[in-house]
């Protein structure tokens, strides 16, 4: 495919910065399901993965961009005058949240259908230095659905084969790998990376494969300036460890162990640190490109979709026992759906917010009200209990309401302390908020 032959494909928008960034959209009739962003790494094209992303496109729309300065994104004279120079992960990130912006504006939907939250949403997959891209996003997500309550909204999380460490001194991916040695060709420098991307041996066991995917890796506008420029940004990464805690969406994290580029110990930490709101697949075998594994990737194919269908999960877990109380029964051991919650919620009121910025500014990750035979911690549980719960959705916090013999609160922190609040004395709903607020701190 020639240079001109890729960039037709795309739609052209001009970034807040002025930049030109290309994007395109597989699939654009799946009517109904929220489309899913999908961000490549360093030196990578939309090209370089289009087979997956086919494969994800066959029940919603997938829109695939090539990051600034690469691929139909290339610069051009028009572009932002400090070119390479523009490129960050922030920069980048900005980017994503422009082209789902572009691509909700090109939608002919009434303006009715602009107020439903659905039409606001998306779903976000980064590969590598794209992961990394995309945690930028999820947290610039959470400030902008905020302050500006009808922007884009990210529902659901997808990182592979990524980090939110520096790699420095733990990759192999080096600058002697990507600088091209006297006398090579563009097909000696891709079978030199691609042998660390894919699995061992892959070359020797899909060798057909193999050179498709080094061939595919030459195509397309890759300048070196702009690569070296998107390995100093990735050398840039620093605090996204602490940041991980404001990512508030249902996230799958997915790693292969063979990965040589970002070693799967990186991985680990990540759904480690996301907690309870992060599933993790670990691809026994697998190579930093993880969805290709010499047989079309079905299992991670799989994996991503079940995950991007499943219902919405929430950070916390409201549950409550069979013999609290009748008005509140849930069978089994249920979790509130998102949208039953804010449905029956209440509007959170100011002692609801002072509540959750508590219990959020000490670290507590879990609340257990003991629901005695009194009539106040019974209507808290049923009437007041899930407001907090709608309040703090991705939270991490799990919230139980059960049966004990005298009314209480147990609170445990992440530092696994735990602390019991008598309730006894309590007269309304009113005393027992003031009483969770202070047993935080």
């Amino acid at each position: 495919m020639t240079s001109d032959s890729y960039e037709s494909l795309f739609t052209r928008i001009k970034a807040s910065d002025g930049c030109g960034i290309a994007y395109r959209v597989l699939n654009d009739r799946s009517d109904g399901k929220v489309p899913l962003v999908m961000l490549m790494g360093l030196t990578g094209i939309s090209l370089d993965w289009e087979h997956f992303a086919t494969a994800l496109s066959a029940s919603r729309p997938v829109i695939l961009m090539d990051n600034r300065g690469i691929g139909a994104s290339c610069f051009a004279k028009a572009d932002a005058d400090d070119g390479p120079s523009s490129i960050s992960l922030d920069r980048m990130a900005r980017d994503v949240l422009d082209v789902v912006n572009a691509y909700r504006g090109s939608l002919r939907r009434t303006a009715a259908q602009f107020s439903n939250e659905d039409a606001l949403e998306f779903d976000l997959l980064g590969l590598s230095m794209g992961g990394m891209i995309a945690q930028t996003v999820a947290r610039l997500s959470v400030v902008s659905s905020a302050s500006q309550p009808k922007q884009p909204k990210l529902r659901k999380l997808i990182l592979m084969a990524t980090t939110a460490r520096s790699l420095v001194g733990h990759t192999a991916l080096t600058p002697e790998v990507l600088t091209p040695h006297p006398n090579d060709t563009k097909m000696d420098v891709s079978r030199r990376m691609m042998k660390l991307n894919l699995p061992p041996n892959f070359d020797a066991a899909y060798p057909e494969r193999f050179e498709e995917i080094c061939a595919l890796a030459v195509q397309g506008v890759r300048p070196f300036g702009v690569v070296f420029a998107q390995a100093r940004a990735i050398g840039r990464l620093n605090g996204f460890i602490d940041g991980l805690k404001e990512i508030r969406v249902p996230t799958l994290v997915v790693h292969g162990t063979e990965d040589a580029v970002i070693p799967v110990r990186f991985g680990d930490e990540l759904a480690q640190v996301l907690g309870g709101f992060a599933e993790y697949m670990k691809v026994e075998g697998g190579g930093h490109l993880v969805f290709e594994d010499g047989m079309g990737g079905k299992d991670v194919v799989k994996r991503v979709v079940g995950f991007l269908d499943s219902p919405h999960k929430l950070g916390f877990k409201f549950i409550m026992s069979a013999s609290t109380t009748k008005r509140a029964v849930l069978r089994g051991m249920n979790v509130y759906n998102v949208r039953q919650l804010r449905a029956n919620a209440t509007r959170s009121d100011e002692q609801v917010a002072t509540t959750a910025q508590a219990l959020t500014a000490r670290g507590v990750r879990s609340v257990k009200l003991n629901v005695g035979a009194d009539p106040t911690s019974a209507v808290f549980a049923t009437a007041h209990l899930p407001r907090l719960c709608a309040h703090m959705v991705g939270s991490g916090i799990e919230f139980r309401a059960v049966s004990g013999a005298s009314p209480s609160f147990e609170l445990t922190f992440a530092d696994k302390t735990s602390k019991a609040v008598d309730l006894s004395l309590s007269k309304s709903p009113v005393d027992t908020w003031a009483k969770l607020t202070a047993a935080a701190f």
